[in-house]
């Protein structure tokens, strides 16, 4: 079913409960749209202004402390964070989950509105506005599931980005890198409905996810040559495609999961020897089998 099709049957489905909206009705719903999206931009800038400020502050206690390198280092990250959005100092990690939970608080915010405001239009029958909202909905990717993933047959070892590949990290330090927005795959249908519970990205079979990484935004995993990379999202349907995968009972325990690229049938994310996370071709083996699994758990670093 198209993209279009899709959104067209859940509009329809909100049309036969019998709802009616009038003009006066979306015009109002419209005004809490600008408004709520004017208040997210300011909930949002407020919470980077906060970090900053965290920033500033572990910049002037280690240079009270002498530790030059560290002042050196947290000023480089500080720089990045301003301009890209990175999350790369141990020092901050609780400033980071400060800073992930208001981001959150902004983002459910919005995305109630954009609910409320999909169902007036959808009633008053201005279908090319909700499919506008239900764009803002995926582009600012507000339905999401905090996750990592564990290796199943290995449970020491959890999936992380590094140096934009995808490896294989052990618990004492997989978090920021090892932790994931699981979002309903960037080369699905793209419907996104009001709620986690009922978003299509609970880690079952059949569905397609993809990955976003939380310390490098707008960063997702793809495939590329073969490889796990992290790669900045580009609007292309070769892109979309090489983040999505399909999910499967797990090819070593059922009760777990494993990775079909959506594009590359019957190839699966598996660990190599080296511990990197690569696409290969599935191979009847247990040892295949083993490397292909993984376990869907709480995320290793809970920014929100």
């Amino acid at each position: 079913m198209t993209r279009g099709l899709v959104r067209l049957s859940l509009i329809c489905s909100i049309l036969t409960c019998g709802l009616t909206s009038s003009a006066d009705d979306v015009d109002d719903a419209l005004a809490a749209v600008e408004a709520a999206e004017a208040d997210f931009e300011s909930a949002i800038e407020a919470a980077k202004q906060t970090l900053v400020n965290a920033y500033k502050q572990e910049i002037v206690k280690q240079t009270e402390s002498a530790k030059l390198e560290n002042v050196t280092r947290l000023a480089t990250g500080l720089q990045l964070f301003e301009a890209d959005g990175l999350l790369m100092e141990p020092e901050l990690e609780e400033q980071y989950k400060v800073f992930g939970r208001a981001s959150k608080a902004a983002r459910d915010v919005l995305l109630e509105t954009y609910r409320v405001a999909s169902a007036t239009l959808a009633a008053s029958g201005s279908i090319e506005q909700v499919q506008e909202i239900q764009q803002k909905i995926q582009d600012r990717g507000l339905v999401s599931k905090l996750v990592s993933l564990q290796l199943t047959s290995k449970t020491t070892l959890y999936l992380a980005h590094g140096n934009s590949k995808g490896f294989m990290e052990g618990t004492r330090t997989a978090g920021l890198n090892a932790t994931f927005e699981m979002i309903v795959g960037l080369s699905t249908d793209g419907i996104v409905r009001e709620s986690v519970q009922k978003s299509g990205i609970q880690g079952k079979p059949s569905e397609i996810v993809s990955f976003r990484s939380i310390s490098v935004p707008n960063h997702y995993l793809a495939h590329g040559n073969n490889e796990l990379l992290l790669q900045r999202y580009i609007d292309a349907d070769a892109f979309r495609q090489n983040a999505s995968f399909r999910i499967h009972k797990g090819l070593f325990r059922t009760s777990a999961i494993s990775f079909e690229a959506v594009n590359y049938p019957d190839h699966y994310l598996t660990m190599d020897a080296g511990g990197f996370v690569r696409l290969q071709k599935r191979k009847p083996t247990a040892e295949f089998s083993r490397a292909a699994t993984f376990t869907i758990t709480r995320p290793k670093f809970p920014i929100w």
